[in-house]
């Protein structure tokens, strides 16, 4: 069966936003996650300093307070400086680069083809059935995303009764895909 199809604006944001470290904050403060990291920055600075001045005037309890908490957001504004901006703008690049236009796959009882990539079900670990999105996992810890119908899913999970070595999973909540591949291995 070919399955050719285009993600809209909508289908790639709920896929960033499962891929990306935005599922691991799903409250931003103050509506705006731009307004939230402008003020860890501002207020980063303003903790040590009103953790000296408790020290200065001896209230030990706030000023150790005071401390940790300047120590734990600077540890975050390094961290994500570093690596987790990095990160964001990858998946971004990933979902609104390599996702762009139409994609093509291909499922027969032998292989999928994503965007002529052959892969064997010999090579694929498990496939996660989430509303109308198909995650397929290989066993080289990649993955790729297939959007499906109805008629679709019910095709290739008859094609799944075929194969016992791939686990497949129904998933009804959102999750992210690196935790999932991370907590399988």
């Amino acid at each position: 069966m070919e399955i050719v199809y285009k993600l809209d604006e909508d289908d790639k944001k709920k896929l960033e936003n499962m891929i990306s470290l935005k599922y691991r904050m799903p409250y931003e403060a103050f509506g705006n996650r731009k307004l939230a990291h402008r003020l860890i920055y501002i207020l980063t600075p303003v903790l040590y300093i009103l953790s000296a001045y408790m020290f200065h005037i001896e209230k030990y309890f706030i000023f150790a307070f005071e401390l940790l908490l300047a120590i734990i957001a600077t540890i975050w504004i390094f961290w994500y400086l570093s690596t987790g901006k990095k990160f964001e703008r990858n998946v971004h690049k990933v979902i609104y680069e390599s996702l762009e236009g139409e994609i093509k796959a291909v499922v027969n009882e032998e292989e999928i083809i994503y965007n002529h990539l052959s892969n064997k079900y010999e090579d694929v670990s498990n496939m996660i059935f989430f509303n109308e999105y198909l995650f397929v996992i290989l066993h080289s810890s990649r993955f790729f995303i297939i959007k499906i119908n109805q008629k679709e899913k019910e095709y290739i999970k008859d094609i799944l009764k075929l194969h016992d070595n791939v686990i497949q999973e129904e998933k009804v909540q959102q999750f992210n895909i690196f935790e999932y591949i991370k907590a399988k291995k």
